[in-house]
């Protein structure tokens, strides 16, 4: 895990992967990773070489910013 931790962030650069945050829950084996990238590919990349998958539950959740949301509900017709 210490090794691990310290290659993150060259992986991270080497995929084109940014870390905005890394948290802990507790005794868990749970990591809340909140990463931005081009698309899910990369970070799918990152937890595979990072090694996070060898130790941790993975479950990826792909986002938008509040504001692509709000671009995107623009779009849709009122349904009332």
């Amino acid at each position: 895990m210490k090794q691990g931790m310290k290659e993150m962030p060259a992986i991270a650069q080497r995929l084109g992967v940014e870390i905005v945050n890394l948290r802990v829950f507790g005794g868990d084996h749970i990591v809340l990773a909140i990463l931005e990238a081009s698309d899910i590919e990369k970070v799918r990349n990152f937890m595979m070489e990072s090694k996070l998958i060898q130790w941790n539950t993975i479950k990826i959740h792909p986002t938008w910013s509040l504001e692509e949301a709000m671009e995107r509900a623009d779009k849709l017709q009122p349904i009332f």
